[in-house]
């Protein structure tokens, strides 16, 4: 039944193609974030979130420290969930495994909820609106790809 439905698949491929994109920048914007979160090539992250935290204060070198700390953590983490989402839908959605669906769906909605919610909470709104974008640019493809795991 699957392989009679070409035009739906050509959707599904599309999805999973949109999808591994996705989780490649990820990946690299993790890279980006470890490498040089405390580096010029940072300081429009800095200029949004700096003054949140610290307003018109000098920041200590101690906590430069536990800032670069923490985005690298922050990168980490991101690089290595690009990496997860990447293989999954590679070597598993691919293969319309309904499980590999579940599995990223509901860790998105999972990142969405906290990261967003945490964002909020300290008044990093501008965080907000790139949580948005980034779960737009996953259910548009979870979308397409849910039609042909159901069939």
């Amino acid at each position: 039944m699957l392989e009679k439905n070409g035009g739906n698949m050509k959707y599904y491929n599309a999805g999973c193609k949109v999808l591994m994109t996705i989780a490649i920048l990820f990946f690299f914007i993790g890279l980006f974030i470890v490498f040089f979160n405390n580096t010029p090539l940072f300081s429009i992250i800095n200029k949004l979130i700096d003054p949140i935290f610290w307003t018109n204060e000098i920041i200590s070198n101690g906590t430069l420290r536990y800032k670069s700390f923490s985005w690298g953590y922050i990168g980490m983490l991101n690089a290595i969930w690009g990496l997860y989402l990447y293989f999954i839908v590679k070597f598993a959605l691919m293969k319309r495994e309904k499980w590999a669906w579940m599995c990223i769906a509901v860790s998105i909605i999972i990142w969405f909820i906290l990261d967003t919610w945490f964002s909020i909470s300290n008044d990093l709104y501008f965080n907000v609106i790139v949580n948005i974008l980034f779960m737009v640019s996953f259910i548009i493809p979870l979308i397409l790809t849910r039609k042909i795991l159901n069939n």
